[in-house]
């Protein structure tokens, strides 16, 4: 919002300006025509669900497309380095040289892939859906007979007082400053926040020359469950093992670890963070030069619900209702992997796989079913509830209990006390909150802040009804 000041020349344009007038036209050069591709399957991302659905599709004889808004292919999981450093430090990476395999073999099977293409628009029209895409060439239409969106995940932030300062960002993007462009986060780094990856990517830090000082994990130490950690060596001995033996190399390199804890504030002066730590012995202070914090993950769903496709809430998240092989009740539409419902990238390639070939028997190209991707979908889901019911935090989200400096809309910078005096007032839904507070109208139109707004309202409308 700018404040109107003395001098300033206020107008107002027509709301609704004729469609063929110069107000319109001045705006952009308009093509005579926009070109439409069409295929057999079209593809949505290109992380290991999209790929391995891909390539199951092509080599049943599919005409396949992949659109991906990354120069590079790979995902989040299979990030590929884009610099000759991070060639250098991947170049015995297994994680990298896997999904390098898989990339070569969708090549292979002849598959086109489109890069640097963003999915602005998706309509179901007589006949077929038609998806609008952009890319640096131009803009294009897709035609499908059959989808699989495969557009994976993001992450959620974890809002504290100081979460917006220079030097604090999310565990993913450290991850992709680190293995797409060889950049490791500056001097002493603390991680926070839950859940598995903040400890690989502790590691991949620590291997890469950086200084891990702290790790803050919400959830109880694995070894005081015995049954859930009896399970994960069941389930997935390597991947439990290999887990263990992270947490290992941390301990023996001198970083501190944190259980049970949670991040309660970031403060100090330009370039160094005071980060205060809540735990079971109360606060601390700790002084970091970077601080990562990882909050969770949600769906990518945004382009399943546009289609129509069925969604229910699973564990207080919004679902895409799908089948083991990703087809909604839009039968033409699968989705699979983190779109679907988060589970990583070993639920996300067998479930890519099956929806391939599900996509090829609808297409009368006659594929068989693949028993054993069936089993590692099982296999890995159920690994899964026991990861998290191990990584389950101890220690709560605080919500409503937010300090009022907290910035919650970082797009519009509303901070929790605005929001709690609008709740106060009584805005009784999130659609009121908006209004009031432009929280989640900003650009990233609340994909980052809505599980927050939604959370504050609900525990201080609980509260106030307790009251």
């Amino acid at each position: 919002m700018t404040t109107v000041e003395a001098g300033m020349h206020v107008h107002r344009p027509s709301s609704r300006p004729a469609i063929a007038s110069g107000q319109i036209a001045n705006l952009c050069d308009v093509p005579a025509s926009i070109a439409t591709m069409e295929m057999d399957l079209l593809v949505i991302g290109a992380g290991p669900a999209g790929l391995a659905a891909a390539e199951a599709a092509a080599s049943a004889g599919a005409k396949v497309t992949i659109v991906d808004e990354r120069k590079i292919a790979g995902g989040q999981y299979y990030k590929q380095p884009a610099t000759s450093t991070a060639v250098a430090q991947l170049e015995h990476d297994a994680q990298a040289r896997e999904g390098l395999d898989l990339i070569r073999s969708v090549s292979k099977a002849g598959v086109t892939l489109i890069d640097e293409t963003v999915v602005w628009g998706a309509e179901n029209g007589e006949g077929a859906t038609v998806i609008a895409c952009y890319r640096p060439s131009g803009a294009f239409y897709c035609r499908p007979r059959m989808i699989v969106i495969a557009t994976g995940a993001y992450e959620r932030p974890y809002p504290v007082p100081g979460w917006t300062r220079a030097g604090v960002m999310t565990t993913g993007a450290a991850q992709t400053l680190l293995r797409s462009y060889g950049t490791v986060p500056r001097g002493r780094i603390l991680i926070a926040g839950n859940g598995p990856l903040n400890i690989q990517v502790a590691n991949e830090i620590h291997r890469a020359g950086g200084t891990v000082v702290a790790l803050v994990e919400a959830a109880a130490p694995p070894w005081s469950k015995p049954f859930e950690a009896l399970s994960l060596l069941k389930l997935g001995g390597g991947l439990a093992i290999h887990g263990a033996r992270q947490l290992a190399i941390l301990q023996a390199a001198g970083t501190l670890l944190y259980w049970e804890s949670r991040i309660a504030s970031i403060d100090g002066p330009a370039g160094i963070h005071s980060v205060i730590v809540s735990g079971p012995k109360g606060d601390r202070k700790l002084d970091a030069d970077t601080v990562l914090i990882g909050g969770g993950f949600a769906s990518s769903n945004e382009l399943a619900r546009l289609l129509g496709c069925g969604h229910a809430v699973a564990d207080g998240e919004l679902a895409v209702t799908s089948a083991d092989d990703g087809e909604t009740t839009r039968s033409h539409i699968h989705v699979v992997g983190e779109a679907a419902r988060f589970g990583g990238a070993h639920i996300a390639r067998a479930q890519g796989r099956l929806a391939g070939l599900a996509v090829a028997r609808k297409l009368g190209l006659g594929s068989t079913s693949d028993h054993e991707a069936e089993r590692r979908l099982a296999r890995h889901r159920s690994f899964q509830v026991a990861l998290w019911t191990t990584f389950k935090p101890s220690i709560a989200d605080r919500g409503g209990a937010l300090a009022d400096e907290t910035i919650i809309c970082r797009c519009e910078g509303v901070t929790a006390g605005t929001l709690k005096a609008i709740i106060a007032k009584g805005a009784a839904d999130i659609a009121t909150l908006k209004r009031l507070s432009r929280a989640g109208m900003g650009r990233c139109q609340s994909r980052y802040c809505g599980h927050m707004l939604a959370k504050v309202a609900g525990e201080r409308r609980n509260a106030g009804e307790t009251q």
